[in-house]
């Protein structure tokens, strides 16, 4: 496996160097991508994540969320917090949440493995305005591949939440007492720690949209191959980019967009391995849950969307990409605002 890596990664060099110009294009569209798009759109849900943890309000609100999230997910509370980051912003933020959680000592190794599967979804806007407006023209799809979407990811977690063993029910943890945060720390600390480790994240997910971006291009320019199948596996925007431009039917293409989202791309992938890289999570479970989750969501799309009759509109409207920005920010605040003060709502509410 080595020497074929260091094989696959020789003539990835050679072919940079003998098609520089398409190197140089990929390139610059996976950064302006990141920096125009993704930089914006994640940084503020990183930074506020971060900051919950270390102000401890995953603590007491952990306990308060313990009776919904055991029955239902078989979780401890604080597992909420990768939820409702990672069904609000988008990959890989659900990762980073569960590493940080894993990190501070929140929920055990069996208990991050499961929360891993069903917290990495495609963000709400990227579904609505991006895929199912911008590259469908299809504006109706947009709830429909969201709640498929969502929807499948919450029986994933649900089913293994049932099938886990005994021995994951038993309480998380005890956060170790190096990571344990002081609470008289300044608040400007805590902010540049959290600067600095959501920084460091959000640089290596453009690192990773940059390779993956060149690695597309170069295999479609090399081996010939569809750009249909260098997206699906390598880049989702590019897969269902190139999905809407086959000339399939409606139903087919909302499908195939779906399991497209689903499975995320070698790109999506990376950044999620990434982002628990440091811990001992495992992405093992979480990958084949990709390869379901998307079977499933391309059987259940296809069939819904036909029997819907769906029709594509060429005016679609597409909102300003400020607009979506100013969205992102605001929605990280407010979740951030109401968590902790539900938070201090169950610390003075305990007896």
């Amino acid at each position: 496996m080595k020497k074929f890596l260091i094989i696959l990664l020789i003539c990835f060099v050679l072919a940079m160097a003998f098609l520089p110009q398409p190197t140089f294009n990929a390139a610059e569209r996976g950064f302006y991508l990141w920096l125009e798009v993704v930089l914006p759109a994640l940084l503020p849900f990183f930074i506020c994540s971060e900051l919950l943890l270390s102000l401890g309000a995953m603590d007491d609100l952990g306990k308060a969320l313990n009776g919904l999230m055991r029955p239902l997910f078989n979780l401890p509370g604080a597992a909420s917090l990768a939820i409702v980051m990672g069904y609000t912003s988008g990959f890989p933020t659900g990762a980073a949440v569960c590493a940080s959680l894993r990190t501070q000592g929140l929920i055990s190794k069996s208990e991050g493995d499961r929360l891993l599967v069903f917290t990495n979804n495609a963000g709400p806007l990227f579904i609505l305005i991006s895929i199912a407006t911008g590259i469908l023209q299809t504006p109706q799809a947009g709830p429909l591949i969201l709640i498929v979407h969502y929807g499948l990811n919450l029986i994933l977690g649900i089913i293994l939440g049932r099938s886990a063993p005994t021995s994951s029910c038993q309480p998380s943890p005890k956060r170790p007492p190096q990571q344990t945060i002081p609470g008289n720390q300044p608040i400007g600390r805590l902010l540049k720690t959290a600067a600095k480790k959501s920084g460091v994240n959000i640089a290596i997910i453009g690192c990773y949209m940059i390779f993956f971006s060149v690695a597309a291009e170069l295999a479609a320019h090399c081996l010939h191959l569809p750009s249909i199948i260098c997206g699906a596996f390598l880049e989702m925007t590019l897969g269902v980019n190139a999905v809407s431009e086959t000339g399939l039917s409606l139903p087919m293409q909302i499908a195939l967009a779906g399991a497209i989202i689903s499975f995320g791309g070698l790109c999506v992938q990376s950044q999620v391995a990434a982002m628990v890289a440091d811990t001992d999570l495992s992405v093992k479970t979480y990958l084949l849950c990709r390869l379901f989750h998307s079977a499933a969501a391309f059987i259940v799309l296809y069939l819904l969307s036909a029997k819907l009759s769906l029709t594509a509109c060429t005016a679609a409207f597409t909102p300003p990409l400020m607009a979506i920005i100013m969205y992102n920010w605001v929605l990280a605040l407010a979740i951030s605002l109401l968590i902790a003060i539900a938070s201090l709502l169950s610390r003075y509410a305990s007896p």
